[in-house]
């Protein structure tokens, strides 16, 4: 085939930058993470958070795969917290 049509689904960065506040807990977990977004790519954001039992910085990643698929709570703020938006779900996006 000549040409290949792909659809993707990928973050918005000028949605969510290096900066932005935000709280994500997944599905398999039993609380949620507070922390700054350290790095943001199409396919994955980087999270920045303090471990409070052993005081160090700690990080974890969120695939975009994944929120596609429902499997994270998510709330960020960019301003601040002046406004915080939460993810709804990739189906309701439509």
């Amino acid at each position: 085939m000549l040409i290949n049509h792909i659809e993707r689904i990928e973050f918005d960065m000028d949605e969510v930058h290096r900066g932005t506040l935000i709280y994500a807990k997944h599905r398999t977990w039993k609380e949620g993470i507070s922390g700054i977004v350290y790095h943001v790519s199409e396919e994955r954001i980087t999270v920045m958070f303090t471990n409070e039992k052993t005081k160090t910085q700690n990080h974890f990643f969120i695939p975009v795969s994944e929120v596609y698929k429902n499997e994270w709570e998510i709330r960020y703020s960019s301003d601040g917290l002046r406004t915080v938006q939460e993810y709804r779900e990739a189906a309701n996006e439509s």
